[in-house]
């Protein structure tokens, strides 16, 4: 009896198309860790800590917390930026704060703060143009990523 050999990277290469395609079909849902490994961005009105909140923060917020609560080691980096409009520097301050207040919102939800990591890129990474309303809103956002372990 001959074994029949297929390459990894073929394998790897069939689940991904066959799997995207059910996922898209609503066939079978991805796991939390899969979508966890996406990061979240939350926003915030423009200079202020005011989260914009939705269903999807809900969610995804629920799947971190029962990630972190049966997973020990992991860790959480949340990352503070903003637009463009005003100084650069009070722009890093606030995105800090911003990644801070982030931080203490999940604390006061029972997760462990020393899970998380806070930072703050200020204007300097937009994800969207800072030339219109629509693209600094983007820009106002809080980067909560699960590092892999």
């Amino acid at each position: 009896m001959k074994k029949l050999i297929i390459p990894i990277a073929l394998l790897l290469a069939a689940w991904c198309l066959t799997g995207a395609w059910y996922l898209s079909q609503g066939i079978c849902a991805a796991g939390p860790t899969a979508r966890l490994l996406q990061p979240l961005n939350v926003y915030f009105e423009s200079g202020q800590n005011t989260i914009i909140e939705n269903d999807d923060l809900r969610s995804y917020l629920s799947d971190l917390k029962e990630y972190t609560t049966a997973n020990s080691n992991a860790k959480v980096t949340i990352t503070g930026h903003t637009d463009n409009q005003g100084d650069a520097t009070q722009n890093i301050q606030l995105g800090k704060q911003r990644a801070d207040f982030i931080r203490d919102y999940l604390t006061q939800q029972g997760y462990n703060k020393d899970i998380f990591k806070t930072t703050s890129n200020g204007p300097n990474t937009p994800i969207a143009t800072n030339d219109t309303p629509e693209g600094r809103a983007l820009n106002r956002r809080v980067e909560v990523r699960l590092e892999s372990n």
